[in-house]
Order: C-alpha cells, then sequence, then structure tokens
C-alpha cells in the first residue's frame, strides 16, 4: 500500500511539473559552471553507467539475479526507447543529446536499478535512490530533459522493475 502512495505521489508531481517545466530547466541552467558540468556530465556518461552496473553486479553475487539484474536494465531502456519514439516529443531547446526526450532514459534504467537494488540490499535503499535522483536532475541541469521528463523515466524505471519482479518472481 504504502508503494501505491509514493507512485501516486509522483505522478501527481509529474503533471504538476508540467507547468513549471520551462521555469525549473532555466534555474537549472542558471547554476551552471565548469567544474559542475563536468561532474554532472560525468553521472550521464555511459562509462558511469557501465561502471555501476559491473560494481552492482559484483554486489549481487549470485550468477542468476545478476542475469535477471541486466536483462532487466536492458529491458527497461528498451522500454523507455519505444515509448519517445511512440510519443515524439523533442528535447528542451540547446540539448546536446539528440532524438526525442519523453520518458527519460536515464532516470527510467537508474530508477530500476535503484528499486532492484533497494529489494536486494534493503539497508541501502536511501543511497540508490539517491543516486538515480542524482542522475536525473544532471539531465535537467546539462539541459536534456525537463522534470516532467525526469519523473516520468523515475516512474516509469520503478514501474517496469515492479512488474518485472512480479513476472520473474524475484525473491527479497
Amino acid at each position: 500500500m504504502k508503494k501505491t502512495y509514493v507512485f501516486l505521489t509522483f505522478f501527481l508531481l509529474m503533471i504538476i511539473s508540467f507547468a513549471f517545466d520551462k521555469m525549473i530547466l532555466n534555474f537549472f541552467q542558471s547554476l551552471r559552471f565548469y567544474a559542475l558540468d563536468v561532474l554532472m556530465n560525468l553521472f550521464t556518461s555511459m562509462i558511469f553507467l557501465a561502471l555501476i552496473l559491473i560494481f552492482f553486479s559484483f554486489l549481487i553475487s549470485e550468477k542468476k539475479l545478476i542475469f535477471k539484474f541486466l536483462f532487466g536494465t536492458g529491458l527497461s531502456y528498451l522500454i523507455s526507447y519505444v515509448l519517445k519514439q511512440i510519443i515524439r516529443i523533442p528535447r528542451p531547446i540547446n540539448a546536446s543529446d539528440m532524438g526525442f526526450a519523453f520518458p527519460s532514459s536515464h532516470a527510467t534504467v537508474y530508477f530500476f536499478i535503484a528499486a532492484f537494488m533497494s529489494d536486494k540490499f534493503k539497508e541501502y535503499r536511501y543511497y540508490f535512490f539517491a543516486l538515480a535522483a542524482i542522475v536525473g536532475v544532471s539531465r535537467i541541469y546539462l539541459g536534456n530533459h525537463n522534470l516532467s521528463e525526469v519523473i516520468s523515466g523515475g516512474l516509469l524505471g520503478y514501474g517496469i522493475y515492479l512488474l518485472y519482479k512480479k513476472w520473474l518472481k524475484i525473491k527479497n
């Protein structure tokens, strides 16, 4: 029941954020400076994702569960990519990334990872979700997404995990 309230709260935040997307994007753009640009680019790089996947795979240590983790991560990206091609919402003006924006694939993947790892390592769940939130904020900071796109990606990633968990009957 608690997960439902959290999910609905973030869904409501996503709906509200549509009205403030431009203002929030402009605010984040006003904060930009070189050192933070480097850090935020690091958080959104594929190298960082690869390192996270490798590190978390070592934490999991069970071969079958590692496969489920990596497959689910790839599946979450694929679902977000297909949705982008169907919905076709353009990225913010001056975005450095190409393609469509809604939902954020970075947020989808990292929130899937956070949900997966949180079920396995409950004592560290806040760290996993903080990492996912930082990646999401980096996408706004870099001007590649609006807040609503990041929240929708986060909801999608979390939702995909919940369905994936039921489908595969993943144990905590």
